[in-house]
């Protein structure tokens, strides 16, 4: 018998690529282009796999559509809510994806948003760029930086942990809501906060790490943002949904909140003009795992993966 047949609905890393050669026989989307149902559809028709994306919706339609012979959906991603897992299951069809190896980066992407937003990095640069700037003076963009601040976490799990390591490395007092606490070593001196609202009312920075799930769809709306400090931060680098975008707008409207980053949104790829052309909204293209090692590393558990459901194994991050 031939390789089985993987198809791929976006570009990978070449790295992986080359690894994934010497196990499948690949089938890749140069572009990604309008028509996703039906490209997929035609693209996948004799594969026994297929590696999709955070941004493919692989809902019950695609799936009651999908070839007999495919037998395993991986994502490159550690978030699988585009994927109808109940659906997957009652086809059959088993579903993996990366776990535990996009905690630093995406850690290093919320400091990153966290620094600009608290030091006016973006302000002070285009006042620079536009030759408004008039020179050092005592007065002139001050800010209240992060060192003594509190910052609130939403979910606890291995990104928001390096998150806290991160957050105590630049001299915050860290705290948490999880579902449940965490043991006191991972705890790490952090303050767990069994209610929501007992931690947004001391979180002057809120950063939002748990998954996406009917739970917590729209966790963080209006009656949440009201209960932050004045002139609370908000960084969301874990799923568009899970911040209701309009109440953003709004708390930032009214100057309660006094800034927000957001690594993803509602309606990726084309987020709304208001999100992206606020001035006090600092927007990046998901990029929270976007470092090289990252991605190669997920790239080839990926494959490990599709190597194991193939081979009725297993996998090492099986969800359905």
């Amino acid at each position: 018998m031939g390789k089985p047949k993987v198809y791929i609905t976006r570009p990978i890393p070449d790295q992986v690529v080359r690894a994934a050669r010497t196990k499948f026989d690949l089938r890749i989307e140069k572009e990604w282009t309008a028509g996703f149902s039906e490209r997929l559809l035609t693209g996948c028709r004799d594969a026994h796999a297929m590696i999709v994306s955070p941004g493919d919706p692989i809902d019950d339609a695609i799936i009651s559509k999908l070839p007999r012979q495919l037998k395993a959906v991986a994502t490159y991603s550690a978030g699988y809510d585009h994927i109808d897992v109940k659906a997957a299951r009652r086809r059959g069809i088993e579903v993996t994806n990366v776990s535990g190896l996009s905690d630093r980066a995406t850690a290093e992407t919320t400091l990153l948003i966290a620094l600009n937003l608290a030091r006016r990095v973006t302000e002070a640069e285009q006042l620079l760029k536009s030759g408004t700037w008039r020179g050092w003076e005592p007065a002139g963009l001050l800010s209240p930086g992060l060192y003594g601040r509190r910052l609130g976490i939403v979910g606890m799990g291995s990104i928001g942990g390096a998150v806290a390591a991160l957050g105590r490395a630049f001299g915050m007092h860290v705290f948490y809501h999880n579902r449940r606490r965490l043991p006191s070593a991972l705890e790490r001196s952090a303050v767990f906060c069994p209610q929501l609202e007992q931690m947004l009312e001391v979180s002057d920075v809120l950063s939002i790490h748990c998954p996406l799930n009917e739970d917590t769809h729209r966790l963080i709306g209006s009656n949440q943002l009201r209960q932050l400090p004045h002139g609370a931060l908000v960084i969301n680098t874990a799923r568009g949904e899970i911040l209701d975008e309009d109440a953003l707008l709004s708390s930032l409207e009214c100057g309660h909140i006094a800034g927000a980053g957001l690594d993803v949104f509602r309606d990726e790829p084309k987020p709304r003009a208001q999100l992206l052309n606020h001035p006090r909204i600092l927007a990046l293209p998901h990029i929270g795992s976007a470092t090289e090692e990252t991605r190669i590393k997920m790239g080839l558990q990926v494959l490990l993966n599709l190597e194991a459901s193939l081979a009725g194994k297993r996998p090492p991050n099986r969800v359905a």
